[in-house]
């Protein structure tokens, strides 16, 4: 990493020309060295061009490399031996990386990325937090992968630092800020233990809208695969399990009530077979491949957020299978109602019919 290398970032040109260019011409200083005619034969536009020759970008560069050596960030150039070598495989990677924290971006392949709506539910803040403890039990050396934003990206993070396993955030801005203000405190324990904030951009990029979408495809670069816990149709969740079956990595998504907005989604992913439907962390191992050192949880997943007569059927399943004559008899519900509701409990997930008219619950 050279000051030619922090000022073609610093002159914010895509991160993909960034590299191309870069192999192309022999490096940062070789391009930004060129005459105006000669840059514009690569054909790159005169707005661009206008950015890599700006008189003050030096100048601006030199104040980024004092950040980054007073607050002891690293920053990793695209090619370099501890630059992330799953990020590195997808199209767009960055031409650099600002990380705060030690982490070993290629010590394993263990590496998930569990993201959800800021909106998130007791169904989706139980099953994080079991997910990620349940994961804990069997590979201490994971790495869950989140965007330290409200929600589903605060409870994987705090989840991962109970149970003791390294955490990194994906940033939309840079470095001088972090956002929401609230998660400074645990931005600083991510590092503290272990983990680390990553964003592509110079200290001091505020937040921005767009910048969210930018960050979501290296919150699903970074890892062998995404789990998406809630999300409504559209949200940044739903982007980053795009983005992740665009990579072509695994994408999982947790289901949810037909009617419940926060799991639209993830129903939605499942339905068009752009998503694997996770349950539980075997779920996840099987497709994966990663070895299993128990071959059964200890306990049960999660217990669903289910009410009413959905509750009473997965109740009544406890013990072991019954018909839906059983069911029916001891539920007092109608046949009409019992096969709606059982229905809807099998396409979430929770239940399923076996041979005959027995159904098990899941």
């Amino acid at each position: 990493m050279s000051i030619d290398d922090i000022a073609l970032v610093i002159a914010n040109i895509q991160p993909k020309d960034a590299v191309y260019l870069t192999k192309t011409v022999g490096g940062a200083r070789e391009l930004l060295s060129m005459q105006y005619k000669d840059l514009s034969a690569l054909g790159l536009s005169s707005t661009v061009i206008d950015r890599l020759k700006a008189k003050d970008l030096y100048e601006r560069a030199e104040q980024e490399l004092d950040f980054i050596e007073k607050y002891r960030v690293r920053p990793l150039l695209y090619g370099s031996p501890e630059y992330p070598k799953m990020l590195e495989e997808c199209i767009d990677a960055p031409y650099m990386l600002f990380v705060k924290g030690d982490i070993d971006f290629n010590a394993n392949n263990k590496w998930l990325s569990v993201v959800g709506t800021r909106n998130n539910t007791p169904y989706g803040i139980s099953f994080t937090e079991t997910f990620i403890r349940d994961i804990s039990k069997r590979y201490q050396e994971a790495v869950i992968v989140s965007g330290l934003a409200y929600g589903t990206d605060s409870v994987a993070h705090r989840s991962a630092l109970s149970n003791n396993l390294q955490t990194v955030a994906v940033l939309a801005h840079g470095l001088k800020t972090i956002y929401p203000v609230a998660n400074r405190s645990l931005a600083s324990r991510i590092i503290e233990k272990g983990g680390a904030l990553v964003t592509e951009f110079p200290s001091y990029v505020q937040p921005l809208r767009h910048a969210f979408l930018q960050r979501n495809r290296i919150v699903a670069g970074l890892s062998i695969g995404t789990v998406v816990v809630e999300s409504p149709f559209k949200g940044g969740s739903m982007s980053t399990a795009n983005i992740a079956d665009s990579y072509s990595r695994d994408v999982f998504a947790v289901p949810g009530r037909i009617n419940d907005e926060n799991s639209a989604g993830c129903n939605n992913l499942i339905r068009n077979s752009k998503a694997g439907m996770v349950c539980s962390l075997a779920d996840v191992e099987a497709v994966l491949g990663w070895e299993m050192k128990n071959k059964q949880l200890e306990i049960p997943l999660f217990e669903p957020a289910l009410e009413g007569s959905d509750k009473v059927i997965y109740d009544l399943l406890k013990n072991g299978e019954k018909s839906a004559d059983q069911l029916i008899e001891e539920s007092g519900l109608s046949a009409g109602v019992f096969s709606s509701l059982v229905c809807k409990l099998e396409i979430m997930g929770f239940v399923r019919a076996v041979r005959g008219k027995m159904y098990i619950r899941l």
